[in-house]
Formats: structure tokens, sequence, C-alpha cells
């Protein structure tokens, strides 16, 4: 399974940004978490159009957030996820 990760920057800590983003992964599983520099990393797989869509949600954010970059790369991992998942 190829896994990608997604690196959100902004104002995206403190305002519900990985709830939310647990609310829109549909068809794709792995994790958010905070970064301490002030980022929000997601790793996610899923079909392309999942992924696409996940993507899409990031560039948006909650409504409280400022979303200033979005960056997206493919990644080797040899975990399996069930679900999509917050992690702290």
């Amino acid at each position: 399974m190829k896994y990608t990760r997604i690196i959100i920057s902004g104002k995206v800590q403190g305002i519900g940004f990985r709830e939310f983003i647990r609310k829109k992964s549909d068809g794709v599983v792995g994790y958010a978490r905070n970064l301490k520099g002030g980022d929000v990393e997601i790793i996610a797989a899923g079909t392309p159009e999942a992924i696409a869509n996940l993507v899409k949600e990031c560039r948006k954010g909650p409504l409280l957030a400022k979303v200033s970059d979005v960056k997206v790369e493919e990644i080797e991992l040899n975990d399996e996820f069930e679900y999509f998942f917050i992690r702290p």
C-alpha cells in the first residue's frame, strides 16, 4: 500500500483542524498529528481519488483555519492502518 504524507502550514493548530480532516477522510486510512513547528502532518493511504479529495479539504480547512501551504509527497511505510485517527 502506498502512503501519502501531507504537511499543512499556516494557522492550523488549536482550531480543530485534525478533527475536521478526520471527518473528511472518507475512503482513507492513516492519521493526523500536530508537529512542534505549528504544522499539521497527515499520513494517509487510499485510492488516488480519495487522497485527492483529502488534499482538497486540507487546502480549505475548517472555518478558523488559515492555510498558507500544503505539501504532498508519496512515502513508503511498513505500517498498515484500519481507519483514520488523530495522533497526539
